[in-house]
Parts: structure tokens; C-alpha cells; sequence
């Protein structure tokens, strides 16, 4: 009985699938669902990746101390990886200083860092690049360095 040396085809190989998307997923997907902060004020989210200055931010929220966010999905490149994804995420929480009454239309005003925190996401790799693209659930703690110490200024629960 003869042997075929033909290798067999990429679709009937039976890979783990963070190897079989390997390479397929160049952007990264994030929603900030929800927020909490101690005080009711207009706030904003800034999401960044390392490596990458092209930053994506929420509008301005109405007064709130649970806010939620319009333009709250964002879409940023990924750099090349092998097996594991080697960037982090910068979350960042603004709030306007200007009163409410002072923000612009277009949901702009003037801001100053609370908090921020951030994701690696070497460690999520694996459900990031699995090919039942389920969505992974994180929650954020944002800080504030106050002193010698961090003091948590706001909550975020996102989705990835």
C-alpha cells in the first residue's frame, strides 16, 4: 500500500485556533459598556494602544456618576504578532471641568485626567484570537496616584 506525501490541506489540519487565526486579526475591537465614578460629572474615555499614538475616545456624558457613553466602540490596529499579542490597552477617564452648561455641542470641553489603567493583552491572546470570537468581558479599576499611593477614581466594564 502506498503512502501519499502529499501534505494534507490547511482546512482538514487540526490546529488549536490561536494558531489557525493567527495573522487573521489585525484590529482589536473595544466597547465600554459602563462606568462608575464616585461624583456625578460629565466624563469621557480615552482608549489607546501602546505602540500606537492614534488615540479613540467616548463623547462627553451627561452629568452622571454611572454614565454612559455615546461613540463607546472603537476599532485599533493591532501590530504583527506571532502566538502572543505584545500590546497593552491605555484606558484614561476625563472629566469636563467646564459645567455642563459649558460643553461644547460637538461633546468637546475643557478636561482633566481622574484615572487611568492598563490591559495587557498577552494573557487574553487566547480567547482574543479563538474562533468562536466570543466576546471577553473585562473590568477596569482606574487610578490615580495620590501621594505614595494609588486611590481607585472609577470603574469600567468593557467588552472586548
Amino acid at each position: 500500500m502506498e503512502q501519499s506525501s502529499q501534505a494534507k490541506p490547511e482546512s482538514q489540519l487540526k490546529l488549536p485556533p490561536q494558531i489557525v487565526n493567527q495573522g487573521c486579526k489585525n484590529t482589536i475591537e473595544i466597547v465600554v459598556e459602563t462606568a462608575e465614578f464616585k461624583k456625578p460629572f460629565n466624563y469621557f474615555i480615552v482608549v489607546q494602544l501602546d505602540g500606537n499614538e492614534e488615540k479613540r475616545r467616548t463623547r462627553v456624558s451627561a452629568p452622571s456618576a454611572t454614565p454612559t457613553f455615546e461613540d463607546n466602540k472603537f476599532s485599533l490596529p493591532l501590530q504583527s504578532y506571532d502566538l502572543v499579542i505584545h500590546q497593552a490597552l491605555i484606558f484614561s477617564a476625563y472629566i469636563v471641568v467646564d459645567s455642563s452648561d459649558n460643553v461644547n455641542k460637538d461633546g468637546t470641553g475643557q478636561a482633566k485626567l481622574l484615572g487611568e489603567n492598563i490591559l495587557e493583552l498577552a494573557p487574553l491572546t487566547g480567547p482574543l484570537t479563538n474562533i468562536t470570537n466570543s466576546p471577553i468581558k473585562q473590568r477596569i479599576e482606574l487610578y490615580r496616584r495620590k501621594d505614595d499611593k494609588n486611590a481607585i477614581v472609577g470603574k469600567l466594564n468593557i467588552q472586548l
